[in-house]
């Protein structure tokens, strides 16, 4: 029998403009976790190691995680886990003189890397008697959107089981109407020889077949953004014996993350808006927990002020590791409300400037840049929408 775990997307080293230096420092030990937790499972249980793309958020990672990265391969290097990997959209350069970080830990031979973006390369190992070919191709970031990424590609060297790691979006199973490069299932289908791909780049784990060949989406390790709040996070185990593929999706612990929704009728109906959203958020409040409050629907700048946004801001800060305010999905309705401005008129861009200015002087040093760096965002979205 032949024991492999498949992973990807774990993002070491993500960068959150709205963290603060030590909520960052907090964060890349819980990315690192949820990779850890992997490396932990594969040294109980795994004769190969495959790493499909996106092991780091940049091509420039920082000490620590390139470090971290190192020690884990070495830990399976020592166990006699054999490592495979190819680089992502997030580490692959874009530039031919910038090097993948994955090359570093290719070049200490803790891993293969297999850093070719036009062709598969392959390799081949024995494991308990059966002859594995195990091929890759990094992405190629200067293909267009319209260009299939198999197109010409032949699977160069086979065994007995013949594995293709790939870090691209696939067709029918990835996110509707992205305009990322994705691959067509009748690609996958004609790749003569390969029984199984695995395919990093969507966060969200699925498996399928295409007649004997079988399609694992291992998705991501942690959470990167509000929109995978739901997700289930972990990556794949799969055990290959007499010519049977099997395989198992493991959950990982994550950080915590969730959503706060309050709408404009919500705060119009609420005889004290702000206590209403107060206690929702903590209901959903936990100080290891990513939350974000988002406000939706139309405002007149009379309903807006009913509610006290900095004692809002203060109230999820204090009970969440971070917080934000997404006023993205609100709108000002300046019709409405009967201002007295000697003419001059109501100037909703005016408004938000005002509002994001009070609440800033209101806040302590650290909190006010936060605030000025979150109406810089809120003035180029809003300049991009007139």
């Amino acid at each position: 029998m032949v024991r492999i775990v498949l992973t990807a997307d774990n993002h070491l080293n993500a960068y959150y403009r709205k963290m603060s230096p030590s909520q960052m420092g907090e964060r890349r030990k819980a990315l690192q976790s949820a990779f850890h937790q992997v490396i932990e499972f594969s040294l109980k249980n795994a004769d190969i190691f495959l790493q499909a793309g996106d092991l780091f958020d940049s091509t420039e990672p920082g000490y620590e995680d390139i470090l971290f990265a190192l020690r884990c391969f070495h830990q399976l290097s020592e166990k006699g886990v054999r490592a495979f990997a190819i680089g992502g959209t997030h580490d692959t350069p874009k530039s031919k003189e910038r090097m993948s970080p994955l090359r570093f830990l290719s070049e200490l031979g803790v891993l293969h890397f297999f850093s070719k973006k036009t062709g598969i390369e392959t390799s081949k190992v024995k494991v308990n008697g059966v002859e594995i070919s195990i091929g890759g191709m990094s992405t190629n970031t200067r293909l267009p959107n319209s260009e299939d990424p198999l197109k010409g590609v032949s699977f160069p060297e086979f065994g007995e089981l013949n594995i293709l790691l790939l870090h691209y979006g696939i067709q029918g199973h990835y996110i509707p109407g992205a305009q990322d490069l994705t691959v067509p299932l009748g690609s996958l289908d004609l790749l003569e020889g390969v029984n199984l791909f695995a395919v990093g780049h969507y966060h969200h784990p699925r498996d399928f077949r295409i007649g004997e060949k079988l399609i694992i989406i291992p998705g991501a390790t942690e959470r990167m953004d509000f929109g995978e709040r739901e997700e289930s996070c972990g990556f794949y185990y799969l055990e290959y014996q007499s010519g049977k593929l099997d395989c198992q999706f493991i959950k990982v612990e994550t950080q915590p993350m969730g959503q706060v929704v309050v709408r404009s009728p919500e705060i119009e109906r609420a005889l004290d808006p702000t206590s209403m959203i107060l206690e929702r958020i903590r209901e959903a409040s936990n100080p290891r927990k990513l939350l974000k409050l988002k406000v939706e629907g139309v405002f007149t700048p009379e309903l807006y002020h009913q509610v006290q946004w900095a004692k809002v801001w203060q109230e999820g800060k204090a009970g969440n590791f971070f917080f934000d305010i997404d006023l993205a999905s609100m709108k000002m309705n300046p019709a409405k409300p009967d201002i007295k401005t000697g003419g001059a008129g109501y100037s909703e861009k005016e408004e938000i400037k005002k509002v994001a200015t009070a609440l800033a002087e209101k806040a302590s040093p650290s909190e006010r840049e936060i605030f000025l760096d979150a109406l810089d965002l809120i003035m180029e979205e809003y300049n991009k929408r007139r």
